[in-house]
């Protein structure tokens, strides 16, 4: 009994190319990519060092771990993403540009506070914000490179 199909295989050679007039698109979608991990990597390896360098006890390094619970209900921000648009800003960009806006005014903001015990809770409450905003964005960029690509 032969367990062969009759369906073609396809390998990676057999795949079309992206055409030229989809590399500005890939480039865009590269750098929001970018955008939102570079930074939050960076948060996520720099901040535990910084902290316990200004003396946080290890009992209380959970209040940095609160940052990145926006990232688990994804599935239900991609409900709101999903539902509502301006049908003239384009049923993405909508969540798009104002997400990097906020997301960067977030950042701004917090440049103002210095990584000292006595800020903790207003630095974490601020990259708790802009993670739920970057969620929303991030589900809006692959909804977006789905739909494009």
């Amino acid at each position: 009994m032969s367990t062969a199909s009759n369906a073609p295989l396809i390998t990676a050679n057999d795949a079309e190319p992206a055409a030229p007039r989809d590399y500005p698109k890939l480039f865009v979608l590269g750098i929001l990519h970018m955008g939102q991990y570079f930074p939050m990597a960076f948060i996520g390896s720099a901040l535990p060092f910084v902290f316990r360098k200004e003396g946080l006890p290890l009992e209380m390094f959970w209040v940095l771990a609160l940052i990145a619970i926006p990232n688990w209900f994804k599935w239900l921000i991609a409900l709101v993403v999903d539902r509502y648009s301006i049908q003239r800003i384009g049923h993405r960009k909508t969540w798009i540009i104002p997400c990097t806006i906020i997301g960067a005014c977030c950042y701004g903001v917090l440049s103002f506070f210095p990584p000292k015990l006595d800020l903790l809770y207003p630095i974490v409450g601020i990259l708790f914000f802009k993670t739920c905003i970057m969620a929303a964005q991030d589900i809006a960029v692959d909804a977006y490179a789905a739909e494009s690509i």
